[in-house]
């Protein structure tokens, strides 16, 4: 979220797929989905394919995830 505040999406996504990625309880936890949801919010202005992808990706593991219903 720091690189976020500071303006840098790129950097922003790319620690935010890494937490995702490194997260011990796996894709299926919490953090982990709200982490994709954002990651989804940065990438809807510049390159909304993606960010409906990652909103796919998040409803396939998580249908009940009322957040990426809200984006997608």
């Amino acid at each position: 979220r720091l690189q976020q505040a500071r303006g840098d999406a790129d950097a922003a996504l790319c620690d935010l797929e890494q937490a995702a990625r490194l997260d011990p309880d796996g894709p299926r936890a919490p953090r982990v989905l709200e982490d994709r949801c954002q990651q989804a919010r940065l990438l809807l202005a510049q390159k909304p394919e993606e960010a409906v992808a990652v909103l796919d990706r998040v409803l396939a593991i998580a249908p009940e995830q009322p957040q990426a219903h809200r984006l997608r």
